[in-house]
């Protein structure tokens, strides 16, 4: 009697660590992904400062004033 509580009492137990952890997977999973996506941005952000310092070391400056042609197909 006392071994069938026993092999139950360990039977609950792995059931409990499977389910903690499935659990711990998924949010490492989620973890994961949210660090790749950071990673992401900041790569991006990094190569566009790049980009504007190498603009800037090149004398390259912002325009004061943009102008836009505006064509129009009316003559067709």
């Amino acid at each position: 009697m006392l071994l069938a509580f026993i092999h139950l009492f360990f039977f609950a137990q792995s059931v409990s660590l499977k389910y903690e952890l499935t659990d711990l997977k998924m949010k490492f999973m989620e973890i994961y992904q949210k660090n790749r996506y950071t990673q992401s941005v900041l790569a991006g952000r990094e190569s566009l400062e790049l980009l504007d310092g190498s603009a800037q070391k090149l004398g390259m400056v912002y325009p004061e004033d943009i102008n836009y042609i505006v064509l129009s197909r009316e003559a067709e």
